[in-house]
């Protein structure tokens, strides 16, 4: 699945929850945390709010929200804006620091072994300069080397059940190299 705003993933969530009789965890490739509380005071989009909505009961949520233990946050530059989420994550300069690879294995490592993963990927994550075509693009971000690093490593894991990609707005796409890019990006991925 190509496109949508992040809060696709509480769908495909819902989803996963109620076909798979294993553990689900969710392995959230973005630039941004997305943990912001819906706040009536503050106007959010469903983007800034989608990490939190998987891991807190809602009315947006069916059934019981995902612990935080079972979602990781990878590759973010734009802090966590909750004070107390619980969540692993590995943030932009740890993915450098460690490498993209040791930094992919270190997040499987955390998950366990009997789970089903869905793969979250926000265009967001790769630097604005390599990929335009975010909803919210980052000036930092992962180059598409480093997301290629990462996501041959996640998908050579046989626990990935779903794959998605948010935030890629086809508006500013109009020759479609980018989406090119990106399906380029998760096919080689899946050949190594």
């Amino acid at each position: 699945m190509i496109g949508r705003d992040c809060g696709v993933g509480i769908g495909t969530a819902q989803a996963l929850v109620r076909t798979s009789s294993e553990e689900i965890h969710v392995l959230y490739i973005d630039g941004d945390f997305a943990d912001a509380a819906p706040d009536a005071t503050h106007c959010n989009s469903a983007a800034a709010c989608a990490v939190w909505l998987l891991t807190n009961d809602s009315p947006f949520w069916a059934g019981p929200a995902l612990r935080p233990a079972n979602v990781s946050v990878i590759g973010w530059s734009s802090p966590s804006r909750s004070s107390k989420s619980g969540l692993s994550s590995i943030s932009l300069a740890e993915v450098r620091a460690a490498g993209p690879r040791q930094a992919a294995q270190y997040a499987l490592q955390l998950t366990p072994a009997s789970a089903s993963i869905l793969l979250h990927f926000d265009s967001d994550a790769v630097q604005a300069r390599a990929l335009p075509t975010a909803y919210f693009p980052h000036e930092e971000g992962l180059t598409f080397s480093e997301a290629g690093q990462l996501l041959c490593v996640f998908l050579g894991d046989p626990r990935i059940r779903i794959i998605e990609v948010s935030e890629y707005a086809a508006l500013r796409d109009f020759d479609h190299a980018y989406v090119s890019q990106l399906v380029a990006l998760f096919s080689d991925a899946l050949h190594k």
